[in-house]
């Protein structure tokens, strides 16, 4: 945000302070106003800042891959608990047919 000040007897002490130089009256600036940050906190509960979006970069991988270990681990309430979160985000769950033959000892 953009703000033009002129500077006067009133302000012209806190101005000069604030321009790092003496000013005089009469003077008109331009005063822009810093930005924010935007985005907000990453999904995963790491604390950190996003761009704007959901995740910081690479976060919503390690989170899906979290899920799908979970959802391999065999307590039913952790499988059921990935499988909700997974359909909830969208993302593909893994086929239990698939995932055992994966897995399967190998001869």
């Amino acid at each position: 945000m953009r703000k033009q000040v002129t500077v006067t007897a009133d302000n012209q002490a806190q101005l000069s302070d604030l321009a790092g130089e003496a000013l005089s009256v009469g003077t008109v600036l331009t005063l822009t106003a810093p930005k924010s940050q935007a985005g907000r906190e990453c999904a995963c509960g790491c604390q950190g800042k996003t761009g704007g979006g959901f995740w910081v970069p690479g976060h919503d991988a390690k989170r899906k891959s979290f899920l799908f270990a979970e959802f391999r681990s065999g307590d039913a309430g952790r499988r059921k608990a990935a499988e909700k979160e997974l359909r909830e985000r969208d993302w593909p769950v893994p086929n239990a047919k698939q995932d055992r033959k994966a897995t399967a000892p190998t001869q």
